[in-house]
This record gives C-alpha cells, sequence and structure tokens, in this order.
C-alpha cells in the first residue's frame, strides 16, 4: 500500500501570546528578558488592527510534523502565515485566504480564527462512534471494494457557496465527450475565482476513471495527479512521490459524482449504517481511503428549493489536519450532492456548497 517517508524531527518552537491573541515564537534557545512597560505599550501601538485574533481562538501547533508521509498527506503548518492572517471583510487578503485554505484539496490547513465547538451529546451518539469506527477499521490494511454504478447524464449546477464569513457562487459541471467525462468545480467570491479544480478521464462500469486532477488557486501554481492505470500508479506535478493506483481510485474532485453513481446504481443496498470506501488521492501527493457512512434521510431548505429526502452521509478524519466530509444527495435527481460541507480539522473554517440551481 501506501509508503510512508519518516517524519524529520523538528525542534519545538516556544511561543508566547500578545494581549491580542496572536501567537509569537520566542528564542528557541533560551527565554527572553520580559519586556518593559514602555516597550510592551510601543509594540502594542505598532501592531496593526486587522491582526487581533478572537481571545479564545485555537493555538497553533507548538511544532510541525515533517514533509508529506504517502498516506497522511501534508505536514500540518507551525504557525500564522499570510494566507491564514484574517483581514477585513471583503478584502483582497481575505480573499486570498479562502482560496488558499481549501478542504476539498488540502489536507493541512494553518488553525484560523473560528474556535472548535463540541456539539451536547445526544442518545445513540455512542453507538453511531462505534459504529464508525469499526467500519473504518480495515481502512489502512485492505483496499476498498470496487462497486457498481449507474453514472448520471451531463449537468451544470450552481450552488451558493460560504467558507466561514465570505460567501460567494460555485459551479459544478459534467461533460460526457465520447466514452470520457470531464468534471469542473469553480468558486467566486467578490468576482474573484478562490476555487478551481478539474477532472478528466473515461468511464467504465465502475464509474469514473480520472487519469488527470488539477487543482489551480489564485496566486499559487497549479497542481496535478496523472493516474496512469496501466502502470497502476499515480504521478505529481509538484512533490516528487509515486502512488499505487489502486480500482476505484478517484481525486478530490470526482468522489462527489462517484459517490451519487454507487448510491443511485442500488439505493436498496445502502440503508443507515452502511459503508462506502473510496481511494482518494489529491494534487500533492496524498492518498487514503475515505469511508462514507450513511447517516439517514432529511428535509432541506437550500437557496434552490427544498429536497424532501436527501441522504445523508459523513466521512470522519483519521488524523490530524484530516478532512471531514459531511455530503446530502438527492435521490430524485440521480443522488446528485445538493449540499456539501468540509472541514479541515483541528482548526479549519468550513467549506459549504448548498445548490442554488440545477
Amino acid at each position: 500500500m501506501a509508503l510512508v517517508t519518516p517524519p524529520t524531527a523538528v525542534t519545538p518552537a516556544k511561543r508566547d501570546r500578545t494581549p491580542n491573541g496572536v501567537a509569537a515564537q520566542a528564542d528557541s534557545a533560551g527565554a527572553e528578558a520580559a519586556p518593559t512597560r514602555h516597550q510592551a505599550v510601543s509594540a502594542a501601538a505598532e501592531r496593526p488592527q486587522g491582526l487581533a485574533l478572537a481571545a479564545n481562538a485555537p493555538k497553533p501547533a507548538a511544532a510541525a510534523a515533517s514533509a508529506a508521509s504517502v498516506s497522511g498527506g501534508p505536514a500540518p503548518p507551525t504557525g500564522l502565515n499570510r494566507d491564514s492572517v484574517p483581514t477585513a471583510p471583503g478584502s483582497a487578503g481575505q480573499t486570498q485566504a479562502l482560496a488558499s485554505a481549501n478542504p476539498l484539496t488540502a489536507p493541512a490547513v494553518a488553525p484560523l480564527t473560528t474556535p472548535l465547538t463540541t456539539p451536547a451529546r445526544q442518545p445513540g451518539d455512542a453507538a453511531k462512534a462505534a459504529a464508525t469506527a469499526a467500519a473504518t477499521a480495515d481502512d489502512d490494511t485492505q483496499p476498498p471494494p470496487v462497486y457498481a454504478t449507474r453514472m448520471p447524464p451531463p449537468f451544470r449546477w450552481t450552488y451558493a457557496l460560504r467558507r466561514g464569513a465570505m460567501s460567494g457562487q460555485a459551479e459544478l459541471s459534467l461533460k460526457r465527450p465520447g466514452a470520457g467525462y470531464e468534471l469542473e468545480l469553480k468558486g467566486n467570491v467578490l468576482g474573484m475565482e478562490v476555487l478551481g479544480m478539474t477532472s478528466r478521464g473515461s468511464v467504465a462500469a465502475q464509474g469514473f476513471m480520472p487519469e488527470r486532477f488539477v487543482d489551480r488557486r489564485r496566486g499559487k501554481d497549479r497542481l496535478a495527479a496523472n493516474f496512469d492505470h496501466a502502470a497502476g500508479r499515480i504521478t505529481y506535478s509538484g512533490p516528487p512521490v509515486t502512488q499505487p493506483l489502486l480500482p476505484g481510485a478517484q481525486d478530490r474532485l470526482s468522489w462527489m459524482v462517484q459517490l451519487a453513481a454507487i448510491i443511485d446504481a442500488a439505493p436498496e443496498r445502502y440503508p443507515v449504517g452502511s459503508r462506502v470506501a473510496l481511494s482518494v488521492s489529491g494534487a500533492r501527493g496524498d492518498v487514503d481511503t475515505w469511508s462514507f457512512i450513511v447517516q439517514g434521510r432529511q428535509r432541506l431548505t437550500l437557496p434552490g428549493g427544498a429536497v424532501t429526502d436527501a441522504v445523508r452521509l459523513t466521512r470522519e478524519p483519521r488524523r490530524p489536519y484530516d478532512t471531514q466530509v459531511e455530503t446530502w444527495l438527492d435521490p430524485a435527481q440521480h443522488h446528485l450532492p445538493v449540499r456539501a460541507r468540509l472541514t479541515v480539522l483541528p482548526g479549519g473554517e468550513t467549506l459549504e456548497l448548498s445548490l442554488a440551481g440545477s
């Protein structure tokens, strides 16, 4: 299965916290002398107002893990950086932060200002957690199964996009040229593209067979994953990593419609508590098994109207800085996703897509 690159030891950096809640690194060789009152007042006066974080913001990890392991994706960041510092609403800097921390493609995201909240426990929560743990116990030892599918016809859907306090529009489209397919997801906030992914490949009995996945983000280089089915491997335009290509493997975009095609082929096979497992690759050398558990059916009120019987599935993160996924599929529309929520935990904001028009 996946090869793991041994982590490189990193000396934890000693941190302090200013009155505004911004983490400040201390000299790792030893503690610095305490600042005088005059120095502290001067430093506070010179600090840009836009850098103040919430008092209860999650503290960044004291030390980062080493470079990306094969199974876990990139290591978490060591602290705040230009992309993770919040700015005034509607500014170009905030739009850049939105583009740079995309849970669809980036398993590692710098902790932001929104603290994690723990919902009150409900009856049956422990049983659900145990069922989820049992269902995903074999993810590291057994390859995911290959499923029968019923592929949807071409479509172009629009969504309301929301990430934290930012909102905009997104569009998901599927084209079927010949025996192939082309999926595209793009999102805009304040007139600027903040989300752009494409997946191209062929279609077989087991559904999508990706050949090339491209992730493009404003202000960043394009990254790509290339699926070589003949050689049984995945290569990447960025990291010099090669991953095994398992049967039925998907990319960070194609899974959204592949999951719909699997459920739509035989809905009766997927009652509450059943599991669908997919091998999913991003564009940064990361491959992992995403196990989706059917949680039940819900009525949704969306910008595009009500969905009376949406099927809700969840995928829980398996390690720090992994992606939590919730998706709602509409049985009346080929089980395509009418809503999706993706959050990198811990500390990441939620990216949400809600159907606005189809």
